[in-house]
């Protein structure tokens, strides 16, 4: 899931945490079914009359809800509630939430839970029944709790990224943490045990990208390497880790990358405004042959565009767009939530683009929606099934094939 406000990130063995009890592992719950549409499209929900009050200054999206913060670093949620990850009791969903307590320079969402990074630290709050919360506990949380690291609250995190039920962390020495659910070898630290508190990965880093159940680390030297899911070949190694389709040690992307940006089964890196990608192209979401088909995947870095000026990548399910340097946004793949933001529900094949109202500054992408900071608001299109696009479904409000703006 992809962090925005800085670039989401993080040598020396450290002393293991001393344990704390957790209760019994829960049942993990089974991620929102893709919303089936009728056979007669159905009207689309008009522009909230109310917009997001005040100026935002961040953005992130998770599987199906969303954060942003404002100037001063309050946090705003909206979207899909049902764990506590919007800062109140769990709901489904729901009209303009209070704002999340505490103030954040960092925000990563994952799936069903987020993270802050602000003045006391890197905090959590949502779902936390693999462990993602990183208090040492698999309870879910709808008030922030502490990561502990070393058996302390962790206070000299520098970056974080949150994937659908894991999360990693970078400190102010590039040494890089993961926690949470690791059937997948998402945390990299060469088990595929769940972890409760942060373990320590065997690579040095200045951003990481999280995906659904992958990760990605930036060393400094622009050096890429991934570790998790590789069914879709999303790790960028050539393969897809046969016969399991799983890495539980960090795997090294051939080539330099300014950025790294990692979604639902999916990677993009930009070096020098040009993007090279890999992983899950089934829907043509990369926007490059072999794409399309079932199992249709790039298995090694791929450029997928001849633009030579892009700053942001935002990788959905089934859909992918850019940021460019004059803040234009283009978006490819599947589009039958409009998660595309053209006016359409037609799937594309080559890259489209968003008419905004003004350029984005900021760009991210839920499973399957998309949002944009323009100016000072946020503006959403796609799937409203869980009150993504920031305001409660009512009737037939279900998505937006055009950008709307928030409200909370």
């Amino acid at each position: 899931m992809l962090v925005l406000l800085a670039a989401c990130s993080g040598g020396g063995a450290t002393p293991t945490p001393t344990p704390t009890p957790t209760p019994s592992p829960r049942a993990e719950p089974e991620p929102a079914p893709v919303t089936e549409l009728e056979a007669e499209p159905e009207p689309e929900p008009e522009a909230p009359r109310d917009p997001l009050p005040g100026p935002a200054a961040a953005l992130a999206l998770g599987g199906t809800f969303g954060c942003a913060t404002s100037d001063a670093g309050e946090v705003t949620c909206w979207g899909d509630g049902s764990y506590g990850q919007r800062g109140v009791e769990p709901e489904r969903h729901g009209d303009p939430t209070p704002r999340v307590s505490g103030n954040a320079s960092v925000l990563a969402v994952g799936t069903w839970h987020a993270c802050l990074l602000g003045p006391d630290g890197l905090r959590c709050l949502g779902h936390g029944g693999r462990g993602q919360l990183g208090d040492g506990s698999k309870e879910d949380r709808h008030a922030l709790v502490a990561v502990v690291r070393d058996g302390a609250p962790w206070t000299t995190a520098v970056g974080v990224c949150a994937g659908a039920t894991h999360t990693c962390a970078r400190d102010a020495d590039r040494s890089v943490w993961c926690w949470g659910a690791n059937d997948r070898g998402q945390l990299g630290d060469g088990s595929f045990d769940d972890r409760v508190m942060p373990v320590r990965v065997d690579v040095e880093a200045v951003q990481l990208a999280c995906g659904r159940a992958h990760t990605c680390a930036r060393s400094a030297e622009g050096i890429v390497s991934c570790w998790g899911e590789n069914v879709d070949g999303q790790l960028g190694d050539g393969t897809r880790s046969e016969p399991e389709g799983r890495r539980a040690t960090p795997a090294t992307v051939e080539g330099h990358a300014d950025v790294v940006f990692a979604g639902q089964g999916a990677t993009c890196v930009v070096d020098a405004g040009a993007v090279r990608c890999w992983g899950r192209n089934d829907s043509f979401q990369l926007g490059v042959a072999p794409g399309g088909g079932p199992g249709d995947a790039l298995l090694s870095p791929t450029p997928v565009t001849e633009r030579t000026n892009v700053v942001e990548v935002a990788i959905g399910a089934r859909h992918t767009c850019l940021r460019d340097d004059a803040g234009q946004v283009s978006c490819v793949g599947g589009n039958r939530l409009g998660q595309l933001g053209d006016g359409t529900r037609t799937p594309r094949r080559a890259w489209t683009a968003v008419a905004l109202e003004g350029p984005a500054r900021v760009l991210a992408a839920g499973v399957d929606h998309t949002c944009a900071l323009v100016g000072d608001e946020v503006r959403c299109w796609g799937t409203n099934r869980d009150g993504q696009l920031g305001f409660a479904p009512r009737g037939r409000e279900r998505w937006s094939t055009r950008p709307v703006p928030t409200r909370r």
